[in-house]
């Protein structure tokens, strides 16, 4: 089967967005964006700003302005985002949900 995918570059992702669990919970809003992870400001960790990696990101939602991370919301709760990741940058988008399919083998 073929596919048709588009790819995003996440730095389109702007302060404001919102931040879904993989499971639809809200984690929280979109404060910096960096090459490296989405500083996000979390109400579940009162009000906490916390330090997401961008390898956590599973979609953009441009047209709802969120993004989704590929996290539960238990995972989120329970991981340490206090520091900012070690991990190199991100070399690659995330599928676009509104302008490209893909198809499931």
């Amino acid at each position: 089967m073929s596919s048709e995918t588009s790819t995003n570059d996440v730095t389109a992702v702007e302060p404001g967005w919102s931040v879904k669990t993989d499971d639809d919970h809200k984690a929280g809003t979109i404060k910096e964006v960096t090459d490296r992870y989405f500083l996000v400001s979390s109400g579940t960790f009162g009000g906490h700003e916390l330090y997401l990696p961008l390898a956590t990101l599973e979609h953009v939602r441009p047209e709802f302005k969120e993004i989704g991370i590929s996290l539960t919301q238990a995972e989120f709760e329970e991981g340490d985002w206090s520091q900012p990741p070690t991990e190199g940058p991100r070399t690659s988008g995330a599928p676009l949900n509104e302008s490209g399919t893909i198809d499931v083998v």
